[in-house]
């Protein structure tokens, strides 16, 4: 069991807030109305966003995925 500190806390809560606001914002345009240029741009940033986050990667794991 790991305990936190208040800071570590206070942190995390204002990161939980954030995508707590981020996730309640009503989004403009669905995913099936956007067109290809505009849609593949916007895959290309999300997979190299989760590519860079993925716990795998960051542990430099032998189960990553390679590029």
């Amino acid at each position: 069991m790991n305990t936190w500190t208040q800071k570590d806390f206070s942190y995390y809560q204002q990161q939980s807030h954030t995508f707590d606001v981020a996730y309640g914002v009503p989004t403009e345009q669905k995913l099936e109305s956007l067109s290809s240029f505009q849609l593949l741009p916007a895959l290309a940033r999300f997979l190299v966003f989760k590519s860079q986050t993925d716990n795998r990667v960051m542990e430099r794991a032998d189960s990553a995925p390679r590029p």
